[in-house]
């Protein structure tokens, strides 16, 4: 059975600053800073845009300080929810740079730090998330944030370092019982974020009490029509589909995809996430009419948004290789695995694991076609990944080998 790769929306947490209310405060660009926060809680990204930039058209023109450090920090914030991610980037930088000599330095670094580790991450630069991350722990000193450690195990995830993942969201919720509302929104967060790192690793039961529970939070605080729901509809979608529960499924997936439309509009690496995911069912249950034409809106979306050498592309690529593969169209399959495969060769080394799903999925496609010398070749060297990574003794690395023998006897037999 072939690796599905599904998409969960792997809902960073982003820290925005905070102003505090000063009794007869004249500065009116405070107060737009503090809408634009309010506006940003309830899921109304472009219109606390719209409050950031007027208030940084006054305060842009002060010396440099903490309170234009906030204000672009903030907008950083609410051009990342919209897709916005080198505008994003531009305003991290800048407000790492008025940081500095700020008294609020380390918490506002180590904030603004956060959210530059999200934007790599959805961007597919684990690594240089990682990093960032490692320092945004360093500025904040012994107050370590829950949010940033969260944030980490998001980055292992995509780094496919799930044992790794899995210690530092638990870390993050051990920091957070602590520290955190444990029935607030930042702690739901790292819920969804404790559900998708379970269920990498086959704890299905623990996953969806998690995944259950950030989405009773959301809801209860932020109503049903908040994107931070639609993600934990999302999320549990999957769940459901990896359980078998299929009832569940398609309902969840429209719910999200209607809420993340509303909120950001049809053009945003979520929605087509959640597109990608209600393809994978349609796919899994049969409907490959309605799967093709969805894989096909993700993908573009995807390569508008977020650019073509992204691994969410390469993941569109490797879900409707699955479905021509399925459909017997093996030229079509072929063409798709090969794409994914270029993609995911631009990466860094962790892309292995899913270059070598795809791999196998060609050597299927080659046999169908009667190719065998070049299933033999290719199947030797997903062995070899497979030995380097995870040694000879692996059940994965035995059953990989017991097809490499097999094909080698059949080349053998037609020399």
């Amino acid at each position: 059975m072939r690796k599905q790769s599904r998409l969960r929306i792997a809902l960073t947490l982003l820290l925005y600053s905070t102003l505090p209310v000063k009794a007869g405060e004249a500065d009116c660009w405070k107060e737009w800073i503090r809408e634009g926060n309010r506006l940003q809680e309830s899921g109304q990204y472009a219109a606390a845009e719209a409050k950031y930039l007027a208030a940084l058209r006054i305060a842009g023109r002060k010396e440099p300080d903490q309170e234009l450090a906030n204000a672009l920090s903030n907008l950083g914030v609410a051009l990342y929810h919209q897709g916005r991610y080198r505008e994003a980037e531009a305003n991290y930088q800048r407000a790492l740079l008025n940081w500095r000599g700020s008294r609020d330095e380390a918490s506002g670094k180590a904030s603004t730090l956060c959210n530059l580790g999200a934007l790599y991450r959805a961007q597919g630069r684990y690594r240089e998330a990682e990093k960032i991350y490692m320092r945004a722990l360093e500025a904040s000193g012994q107050r370590q944030p829950a949010i940033v450690w969260n944030n980490l195990a998001e980055v292992y995830r995509g780094l496919n370092r799930a044992r790794d993942a899995k210690a530092a969201v638990d870390r993050a919720r051990e920091i957070g019982v602590t520290t955190l509302d444990a029935e607030g929104v930042t702690m739901a967060g790292i819920f969804h974020t404790s559900g998708g790192v379970y269920q990498d690793l086959g704890l299905l039961a623990e996953a969806q009490a998690f995944q259950e529970r950030a989405l009773k939070i959301r809801l209860k605080t932020l109503g049903p029509n908040h994107p931070l729901v639609a993600a934990s509809k999302n999320n549990l979608g999957q769940l459901y589909l990896a359980e078998g529960r299929m009832a569940l499924v398609e309902p969840m997936f429209r719910e999200a995809l209607g809420v993340w439309k509303a909120a950001v509009g049809e053009q945003h690496p979520n929605v087509a996430s959640v597109m990608n995911n209600l393809a994978q069912y349609y796919r899994m249950v049969g409907r490959s009419v309605e799967a093709e034409p969805l894989y096909r809106q993700a993908i573009a979306i995807w390569e508008k948004t977020l650019g073509q050498d992204h691994p969410d592309v390469a993941s569109g690529y490797q879900n409707m290789g699955n479905l021509y593969y399925e459909e017997s169209r093996w030229q079509g399959a072929e063409r798709l695995y090969q794409r994914a495969l270029a993609i995911l060769a631009k990466h860094e080394p962790e892309s292995n694991l899913r270059a070598e799903q795809i791999r196998s999925c060609l050597v299927r496609v080659y046999v169908r076609q009667g190719r065998f010398m070049e299933a033999e070749r290719l199947q030797g060297s997903v062995l070899a990944a497979l030995r380097t990574r995870v040694g000879d003794q692996d059940e994965a690395y035995r059953r990989n080998l017991e097809t490499y023998i097999l094909l080698r006897a059949t080349n053998r037999g037609r020399r």
